[in-house]
């Protein structure tokens, strides 16, 4: 049924009838069972969205107009209205339902992180304070304590965390677009220099003798031992190692499949001395365990490698080496072929990615350099 809505013509709609406005389209009142409700509704995307307005008494057909309009311009650009009614809720209880959505979406190692944001650095300061109503000089607080601490690139990271949750809620929690973390806002991120950092030979034998020594004194588990070992000779991801099941560990082709974040399972070929690695811990009971770097608890995998990690390196005098810059070194070995392919395939990475391992190596470049000096000098001579 369509009319203007007015008083007259609301007062005379009968239970179950709707009146489609004719002077604003979209804008509508249904008389139910004991109420009369304002309403717009729009076509916004491939879904029909209708926000209700309120009942009439409190509201008067001029008033539910008015804000008829209103909520219906806020459809019109891809925005909810109904966020507004759900701006009461803390970033505390947004962080729950945002975590859910990154363990079911994202990698493991992933979740792992933003969680360790919010339960170290977001939640703390801001728990209870509502998501919509967080400041751009609140979030540059919490960018600047973390900084102030030394932790200027981990200050980065969990501001990006924060934002992440903003892009997440946007149009659900919050008004679309409605984001304090952002960089356009004001939030200004330390400048970060990229760590290249690999390993050079005698560093490596460093590694080497300290990993030999802590395997004699038997004190470290000998599968976390093997987890660092690997590392050094594959250059996989922490987790890709870690997680490593034996279904997927092919000893007739010295092959194993690993799980690779966006890319999912990616087959690597594996070194004669790594191949040896996994066939001693073939020899170990697993007591049903599925994982190669299996855990304490019954069907787990070791849970933290970086205590192993923390002592070895220490050990070799090398305390400023992370995990990741075994990927590094490896990487920049075999990018001394300048075979962006060959890089990619040893470390399960794309050939896009594999082109930064190139030129890593310190003496690649020169050893170029003096090829193309020694040919050119020749052919002049």
């Amino acid at each position: 049924m369509r009319a203007k809505i007015t008083l007259q013509s609301v007062k005379a709609l009968k239970p179950g009838q709707t009146l489609h406005d004719t002077e604003l389209r979209g804008f509508q009142v249904r008389r139910q069972a004991k109420a009369i409700v304002y309403a717009v509704r729009r076509r916004q995307g491939r879904r029909n969205v209708q926000v209700t307005i309120g009942e009439h008494g409190a509201w008067t057909p001029d008033k539910a107009r008015k804000e008829g309009e209103r909520l219906l311009r806020e459809l019109a650009i891809g925005n909810d209205p109904t966020a507004a009614k759900r701006q009461g809720i803390t970033v505390g209880e947004a962080s729950v339902k945002f975590l859910e959505h990154i363990e079911a979406k994202r990698a493991g190692a992933t979740h792992r992180e933003y969680k360790g944001h919010f339960d170290d650095h977001i939640l703390p300061d801001f728990k209870n304070h509502a998501l919509a109503k967080m400041t751009v000089a609140q979030v540059e607080r919490l960018h600047l304590k973390i900084g102030k601490s030394g932790r200027k690139m981990l200050a980065n990271r969990v501001v990006a965390t924060f934002s992440s949750l903003y892009g997440w809620a946007s149009g659900k929690l919050v008004p679309r677009g409605y984001n304090p973390c952002s960089a356009r806002n004001g939030v200004e991120r330390y400048k970060e220099v990229p760590r290249e950092r690999q390993l050079e030979d005698d560093e490596i034998k460093r590694l080497g003798t300290a990993l030999r020594e802590m395997e004699a004194e038997g004190r470290w588990n000998a599968f976390a031992l093997a987890a660092l070992k690997l590392y050094l000779l594959t250059g996989l991801r922490r987790d890709s190692i870690r997680l490593m099941l034996w279904e997927n560990v092919n000893f007739d082709k010295g092959t194993v499949l690993v799980h690779v974040k966006r890319r999912g399972m990616v087959k690597v070929h594996l070194s004669t001395a790594a191949m040896a690695v996994l066939r001693k811990l073939r020899d170990e009971p697993d007591n049903g365990n599925p994982y190669v770097i299996r855990g304490s608890k019954p069907g787990k995998p070791y849970a933290n490698i970086q205590d192993p990690w923390d002592a070895l390196r220490s050990r070799a005098g090398l305390n400023g080496v992370r995990i990741h810059d075994l990927r590094h070194t490896v990487g920049s070995v075999v990018g001394a072929s300048n075979n962006a392919k060959l890089v990619a395939a040893v470390l399960g990475n794309t050939e896009a990615a594999a082109r930064r391992y190139i030129h890593l190596r310190g003496d690649a470049e020169q050893r170029a350099v003096e090829h193309v000096g020694e040919m050119v000098a020749a052919l002049l001579a």
